[in-house]
């Protein structure tokens, strides 16, 4: 009788032979995204309040202070400080929504009730690794973009886009699982290596994965933020007869781009959430029990 090692047995190339099943992740991404979405809400609180706060501070301070410092001009500073203003914002609000929403999205699939306590919780665990894991996957997703919007034409920029979406969702694919890794598995910066691990053999299923998320979190985030934007205005204009000043249609504005931010973050925080579950499932099958047992 030979003995063969847990490590060969995960790694084997049979594994190769097991289908990740996009479009099952993505269903049950959106299903619970809008079955549970009271709870989303709630959970995802923390974030919404990170973005607003980190848009505001870097989107009306830093850029008179880099503008006055650097005398650099609008068209080249405007660029560098949304740059800096989105890796910031949503990485330490990703960081923030990791570990609730990654909590219950592993129960919802394990078809246990939801405890938003429980799930809260999540966020005190290792919360600094989990704010850097995400700013760092943010500002390496987002990087081509500040290329992007120095682009000297529109042919080029168009090119440069379609660069960036793709390298953007491969690097989501190769470190993003490291988000709910970190709150779950109790890692630190090593989530990075087990993301990596994670995710081997399934790279571009994964990235095509990512982009069907982000498409679908780009159509929520969207389509609730003008829909904010309208009922505002239906009811600051039609209802309350008040105008417009540019400082009011300013925190709208403000109010509306981190809403939207903040959706499209729970949707793609809880789709890695998913991906992980499933990946687990089939590298790690007999351990998967021990890693809901983890929420009981």
């Amino acid at each position: 009788m030979t003995e063969t090692s847990p490590a060969t047995s995960v790694s084997e190339k049979p594994n190769e032979r097991v289908t990740l099943g996009v479009g099952s992740i993505v269903a049950t991404s959106t299903g619970m995204f809008f079955k549970r979405l009271h709870i989303v809400a709630l959970l995802a609180l923390p974030a919404m309040i990170a973005v607003t706060g980190l848009m505001y501070v870097f989107t009306y301070e830093l850029w008179t202070l880099l503008r006055d410092a650097t005398g650099l001009s609008r068209s080249t500073s405007e660029p560098i400080v949304a740059y800096i203003t989105a890796t910031c914002a949503i990485g330490v609000a990703t960081g923030l929504s990791a570990g609730p929403l990654a909590s219950a999205a592993t129960a919802y699939v394990a078809a246990k009730p939801i405890s938003p306590g429980a799930s809260f919780a999540r966020i005190g665990i290792k919360p600094l690794q989990a704010i850097a894991t995400g700013m760092l996957v943010t500002a390496g997703t987002l990087a081509l973009m500040l290329l992007l919007a120095l682009a000297p034409n529109v042919r080029l920029g168009i090119l440069m886009a379609c660069g960036c979406l793709a390298l953007g969702m491969y690097a989501l694919a190769r470190w993003g699982l490291a988000l709910p890794v970190i709150p779950l598995e109790r890692m630190g910066m090593r989530a990075l290596r087990r993301s990596e691990w994670l995710s081997a053999d399934y790279r571009w299923p994964l990235t095509g994965t990512f982009f069907l998320l982000f498409v679908i979190a780009v159509l929520f985030g969207g389509l609730a933020a003008a829909g904010l934007m309208m009922l505002a205005r239906l009811i600051t204009i039609d209802a309350l007869a008040i105008n417009f000043s540019n400082s009011l249609e300013e925190v709208f504005i403000l109010m509306d781009v981190s809403f939207g931010t903040t959706i499209a973050i729970s949707v793609m925080t809880i789709g890695a959430a998913v991906m992980r579950i499933r990946l687990i499932e089939i590298k790690e099958p007999l351990d998967i029990e021990d890693m809901i047992d983890v929420f009981e």
